[in-house]
């Protein structure tokens, strides 16, 4: 069960960097703040971290 978790979080990973990579050089250059790449972390839910029962946690996210 573990297991099937962390990999759909990789992929899920993998699907966002392909969608950061050709903005980075952006912020890079502009010395910007990536706005719209925080907005799909939080979308994809990777805005905090999961303490779930199921990973021997008390259990809920937190941000």
């Amino acid at each position: 069960m573990l297991a099937e978790k962390v990999n759909l979080y990789q992929e899920l990973a993998k699907e966002l960097a392909k969608e950061f990579a050709p903005k980075a050089a952006h912020w890079d250059e502009t010395r910007t703040y990536c706005h719209e790449n925080i907005k799909s972390l939080v979308k994809a839910r990777f805005d905090g971290h999961d303490y779930s029962q199921g990973i021997r946690g008390p259990g809920g996210f937190i941000l």
